[in-house]
C-alpha cells in the first residue's frame, strides 16, 4: 500500500521512558548493530515533515537532523509527560506518537490514520489487544486537557483516551487496507529483543 507524505505533520518520539521491565534505556539497545531508536527514526523519516524525539534531562540521545527536547520534570513520570512536551514542541497542529522501542512502524498504516483527523482531536488505534496510544495522532489542542491530567496526578496514558474529540480507529476501520501488525510492535524486554532479530532476518529489513 502507497502513502503520501505528511509534510504538515510532525513526528515525535518518546524516549524518556524508565524502562523498568528491560532494566536499561530502551533507546539505545541494538537491534541489528543499530541503535533501537535509528530504527524508529528511519520508519518515520519519507513520512513526516519533521521529527522531535522527546527525552529526559540528562539522556545523551543525538540523532543528526533530529530535534531534541526535554520532558518537563514539574510533571510526575509518566508518558503523558512526554506527550504533552512533545505536542508544545511541535511546530504543526497534528503530530503522530510512538515510543522509541517501535522498529517495524509502517509509513502506510500512519498515513491511514491520518486520513481519520479531520473533525477530531486524536485518533488512536484499536485492535483486539486493545488501544495504542503510542501509535497515534494528537493535535495541539490537547495540551491543556492532558497538562489538567498531569496537575491532578492521574498519569494512566489510556486517560487521552477518554478525552473528547478523540476517534477511537477499531479494525473494522481498517476493512481494506492491509493491518500490518508489526507496525504496533514494542519492544520491552530481552526476549522481544530476539524476536525483533527474527523478524528482520525473515523480513530481509536493512534499515528498518
Amino acid at each position: 500500500m502507497e502513502f503520501k507524505r505528511l509534510e504538515r505533520v510532525t513526528g515525535i518520539i518518546l524516549a524518556g521512558g524508565s524502562s523498568r521491565r528491560m532494566g536499561r534505556c530502551k533507546w539505545s539497545l541494538k537491534l541489528a548493530g543499530k541503535e533501537l531508536i535509528f530504527w524508529t527514526v528511519q520508519a518515520l523519516l519519507p513520512l513526516v515533515g519533521e521529527i522531535v524525539i522527546v527525552k529526559r534531562p540528562g539522556q545523551p540521545i543525538a540523532v543528526p537532523g533530529v530535534r531534541i527536547v526535554n520532558d518537563d520534570l514539574s510533571y510526575p513520570p509518566s508518558a503523558l509527560r512526554g506527550i504533552v512536551a512533545g505536542l508544545i514542541a511541535s511546530k504543526t497542529g497534528w503530530s503522530f506518537f510512538c515510543g522509541c522501542d517501535m522498529p517495524f512502524i509502517r509509513p502506510e498504516l500512519v498515513s491511514f490514520l491520518y486520513q481519520m483527523t479531520p473533525g477530531f482531536r486524536g485518533v488512536v488505534p484499536v485492535l483486539e489487544d486493545g488501544p495504542h496510544p503510542l501509535h497515534s495522532f494528537y493535535h495541539r489542542d490537547l495540551i491543556k486537557p492532558i497538562k489538567k491530567n498531569l496537575e491532578e496526578r492521574d498519569l494512566k496514558l489510556l486517560k487521552i483516551t477518554e478525552q473528547a474529540g478523540v476517534k477511537m480507529v477499531t479494525e473494522e476501520d481498517f476493512s481494506g487496507v492491509e493491518l500490518d501488525r508489526s507496525s504496533f510492535f514494542n519492544i520491552n524486554t530481552p526476549e522481544d529483543i530476539q524476536l525483533a532479530e527474527r523478524m528482520i532476518a525473515a523480513r530481509g529489513d536493512k534499515s528498518g
